[in-house]
């Protein structure tokens, strides 16, 4: 009888023990930093409640990063009960005016906001597309960001399309003429940095493959 009262108890303290460490290590502050445009509110329904006695923090990472607007997180543990996620979003690398309506795009092709303009080149005189922010652009126009990303940094300012082709205005008022079929992005950013090292040129033309011309 002793040994079973003995046994009971010991029971009781071990399950006492447990609730104990459970409520110790119940992440009660849950601090998320760096979120602009994603939604706070679904980011901690996504997380749920944070015991760190048996939590996969490496899965809720990646939970996390089902949010197509963010691009990277981490996890600090500041002491048991007291957690800080950090976000980093992904950042606008263009906009497109859809007659009128604008979207800012980032380099993978996820719309982030639409009605705002943003400091980056604008993409212009694109057929209209549903958009919805979080989403995704159209495959067949992201060879657009391509182009974006590899002249941003020689003054692009816009992509203009049209029937004739696609045609670079840069921030110095010159014109970057490239037609219907043109280069891989890296060449052009090749062409017109030997074009311009001889000197500025109002028009640049690359509609054809290896040949570009500077006027």
């Amino acid at each position: 009888m002793a040994r079973s009262r003995g046994a009971l108890v010991y029971i009781v303290l071990a399950i006492s023990l447990f609730a104990i460490l459970v409520r110790i290590f119940q992440v009660k502050k849950l601090e998320i930093v760096g979120n602009v445009l994603a939604n706070e509110g679904k980011i901690r329904r996504v997380i749920g409640q944070l015991d760190l006695l048996w939590v996969d923090l490496d899965q809720v990472k990646e939970d996390i990063l089902e949010d197509n607007l963010i691009k990277d997180a981490s996890i600090t543990i500041v002491k048991p009960s007291y957690a800080i996620i950090k976000l980093e979003e992904l950042k606008p690398i263009a906009n497109i005016d859809l007659d009128g309506a604008l979207l800012q795009v980032a380099s993978d092709g996820t719309i982030l906001t639409v009605g705002e303009y943003c400091q980056v080149p604008t993409i212009k005189g694109l057929a209209s597309f549903p958009y919805l922010p979080s989403k995704k652009i159209p495959h067949e126009i992201t060879g657009y960001l391509k182009i974006v990303e590899a002249t941003s940094d020689l003054g692009l300012a816009e992509i203009i399309c049209t029937s004739s082709g696609v045609t670079l205005k840069m921030q110095n008022k010159s014109e970057v003429f490239l037609g219907k079929n043109y280069m891989e992005p890296e060449l052009i950013r090749q062409k017109i940095k030997e074009i311009t090292m001889r000197g500025q040129h109002k028009y640049i033309d690359l509609s054809q493959k290896g040949y570009a011309r500077g006027l």
